[in-house]
């Protein structure tokens, strides 16, 4: 799955944080595997303001490919799921919506 480093952030914005052992095993190796790295802090060129909101550069960004198994997939769908019955899903959801067929 191509994933743009907003998508990759917003997935590790989501995942429980409580659960049961195996479901956080999995989201650990997801936090892992999806989580910025220190290579592309420097290939997107990412900073970190004051505020602490993270930025890149979008035109370095053209998505990286990941595999993500089926649990992985079932973990961030629940949370997709759980921000619509919450009604707290925003415009850049969207694209997660939309890759993993939510909804």
């Amino acid at each position: 799955m191509l994933l743009t480093v907003k998508e990759r952030i917003l997935i590790v914005s989501i995942l429980p944080k409580e659960s049961d052992f195996v479901t956080q095993k999995i989201v650990r190796d997801l936090k892992d595997l999806v989580g910025l790295s220190e290579t592309d802090w420097k290939n997107y060129e990412i900073i970190q303001t004051p505020e602490g909101q993270v930025r890149w550069n979008p035109s370095k960004d053209t998505g990286a490919e990941f595999t993500l198994g089926d649990k992985a997939q079932d973990i961030i769908k629940g949370a997709l799921k759980e921000l619509d019955k919450q009604k707290k899903v925003t415009e850049d959801f969207i694209s997660l919506f939309d890759k993993l067929n939510v909804i």
